[in-house]
């Protein structure tokens, strides 16, 4: 290699090594040491939304009432925000006169770490980063972002193999809220939570659509806006990204050509205020256009605004499930609705909603001159029910105080009571393992067991389709890689796991700790009965499931002397340890056994199995 190559790969591995530290690389390893060393802080919360990415809906309602209400007063808060954002949201806080009760953190900070491991209650509106492990101390209150209308989970036509993060949520977290019983059996069906969970189900209405219920600010709004006597319509598109064949910039063009086309035809005292998806905005400038004008977000929050406006007009967007609670006007600008379909399923059709729909400028604007014509009452009761201008106190005093309320109905998880088994297959390629695997899901026993297959998400990511031949009763559970460690210990484990350069004894200490965390962090929440290596590969999945507190077993398909010969070959000690601790190695050819001896020595318990009713009888 040459001078100028070896210099290319240093400024490559700085630039790695950096954009790894800018992400929070320093603060995600010190947060291993804030779990281990640091206790957890009574009445302190930490509040997160969309990754600390954002501001708004139910987090912003919650956030309010916890600094509004001298009930919580003596509460510690906390709000994540991303480092480029710090500014903006200090000022859009001081605006609320939220500043001063409200910790900003920045999430790739050490000290967001260690609050999101000591903070006695957390409140998230989606995931955490993937590295969280919930103490059995804290509080997790997940509320979500919405109402689905596009499909989720195992639904997705896409990404279905990406979707563990959220998954993680459900298992995780100690209360899950759902506005309506739509969004409780979608969600908790397509992530596959049921059998497997434990948190309690608060049906309630949504913290962020209180306001609708309320006068609030809208007057004061409009006046500071000056639209008092205007026809305000917000419009909030969804983003779509890649649909299709078309690209992202090809979608924005094509956006603005409608919005430049709406902004000459609309009256003078009529006003559409756009608020895009934040990759949009980047994209598109409307400062040419007059009566179609951004969204003010750096000043008002969502809801608010939006509570401000005589009318809605969206296309696929959940938003219309909850601004159908003012009743006022709502219109669909599904000007690429075919398109879209294609791409993204829908859990009813678009022609089952209330709501007028429109594919043209022309007809949209027909549809903002003419008066509400269309009854959205059944729409509602269905969607909406739980609605309540006081549910947000409500459920602060459910989750922080335990008091019980008429505001919220309470539900348990369902769980059929079978035992259930977690399986570990790798990455699924189509391989004589895989596919004995298979076999066995294709004739397993479903009356008396659940099943779990786990993967890295990393190794599916590109392969989701090996997830589809599993059957339907089986869960799929992806979770993203990680070395639960501090940087040191990482140093050395890696040392050891990828260049075979320290011996076994010097690094066990390490790998169980690491076990330790993993098995957390992968199956906090989840009730796991057995847990099957069905691969008998990989160094961090047999260590992961070798700690978990539960009947173990691990399958030894191939030689496995001969797996520990060579430069890639499996550590012998690792295996001598894991064949002892594991309660069953289950062999699949009889000339395997005495591999499996010379490894682990006579202390083992060995079983033979050959095919799927051995399989089953392990169980």
């Amino acid at each position: 290699m040459g001078i100028k190559q070896k210099l290319a790969n240093l400024k490559k591995n700085y630039r790695k090594l950096s954009g790894k530290i800018e992400r929070g690389l320093i603060g995600k390893k010190q947060y291993v040491y804030y779990l281990e060393h640091c206790p957890v802080k009574e009445k302190t919360v930490l509040l997160e939304s969309q990754l600390g990415g954002s501001l708004g809906g139910n987090i912003f309602a919650i956030l309010k009432e916890l600094c509004e209400n001298p009930d919580y007063a003596e509460y510690q808060l906390y709000l994540s925000c991303k480092k480029e954002q710090m500014e903006s949201r200090r000022a859009f806080l001081a605006g609320y006169g939220l500043a001063e009760r409200t910790k900003l953190l920045s999430v790739s900070s050490k000290e967001y770490f260690k609050v999101l491991a000591t903070a006695k209650y957390l409140i998230n509106d989606n995931t955490f980063v993937h590295v969280f492990i919930k103490r059995p101390e804290q509080i997790y209150f997940n509320t979500w972002h919405g109402t689905p209308f596009k499909t989720l989970g195992r639904k997705i036509k896409k990404d279905y193999a990406g979707i563990g993060n959220a998954q993680h949520t459900m298992f995780t977290a100690d209360y899950l809220l759902y506005p309506n019983e739509f969004t409780m059996e979608h969600m908790l069906e397509d992530y596959m939570i049921p059998n497997w969970g434990s948190a309690k189900i608060l049906l309630s209405g949504y913290p962020r659509t209180s306001v609708f219920l309320t006068k609030g600010r809208r007057d004061e709004i409009r006046k500071e806006c000056g639209i008092e006597n205007m026809e305000v319509y917000a419009y909030l598109p969804t983003w779509r990204g890649i649909v299709g064949k078309v690209t992202s910039k090809q979608q924005n063009e094509r956006l603005y050509r409608y919005l430049e086309e709406l902004d000459t035809k609309l009256a003078d005292n009529q006003r559409v205020y756009v608020k895009l998806h934040p990759v949009s905005v980047k994209d598109m400038d409307l400062s040419a256009l007059k009566k179609v004008v951004p969204f003010p977000s750096e000043k008002y929050d969502t809801y608010e605004f939006l509570n401000a406006t005589d009318g809605l007009i969206t296309d696929y967007s959940s938003i219309f499930f909850d601004y159908a609670v003012t009743r006022k006007k709502i219109i669909l600008f599904a000007y690429d609705k075919e398109e879209y379909i294609a791409d993204r399923g829908f859990y009813f059709s678009m022609d089952e909603l209330p709501f007028p729909q429109t594919a043209t400028v022309d007809e949209l604007l027909a549809c903002m001159n003419a008066p509400k014509s269309y009854d959205d009452e059944a729409f509602i009761q269905k969607f909406c029910k739980y609605e309540h201008a006081d549910v947000t106190n409500a459920l602060l005093r459910r989750v922080l105080f335990g008091e019980a309320s008429s505001l919220i109905e309470e539900r348990e998880l369902q769980d059929n009571k079978k035992k259930n088994v977690v399986f570990y297959l790798g990455a699924i390629k189509d391989n004589k393992i895989t596919r004995a695997a298979m076999e066995f899901f294709h004739n397993a026993d479903f009356e008396n067991y659940n099943y779990m297959v786990i993967f890295k998400i990393e190794d599916l990511k590109k392969n989701q389709e090996r997830l589809l031949p599993l059957p339907e009763e089986v869960t799929h559970f992806g979770h993203y890689d990680n070395i639960s460690l501090s940087l040191w210990d990482m140093f050395l484990y890696k040392l050891w796991r990828d260049k075979k350069l320290l011996p076994y004894g010097l690094v066990k200490g390490i790998i169980e700790k690491k076990a330790g965390f993993e098995s957390q962090r992968i199956f906090g929440g989840c009730r796991v009965d057995e847990v099957v290596q069905f691969t008998g590969y990989s160094v961090d999945m047999i260590a992961a499931l070798q700690a978990m507190p539960c009947r173990k077993i691990i399958f030894a398909h191939n030689d496995m002397e001969k797996a520990t010969k060579g430069k890639n070959g499996m550590d012998r000690k690792l295996l001598a340890d894991a064949y002892r601790a594991y309660d069953v190695v289950a062999v699949t050819e009889e000339e395997h056994l005495a591999a499996v001896k010379n490894i682990a020595g006579e202390k083992v318990n060995i079983t033979v199995v050959q095919n799927v009713a051995e399989y089953q009888k392990l169980l």
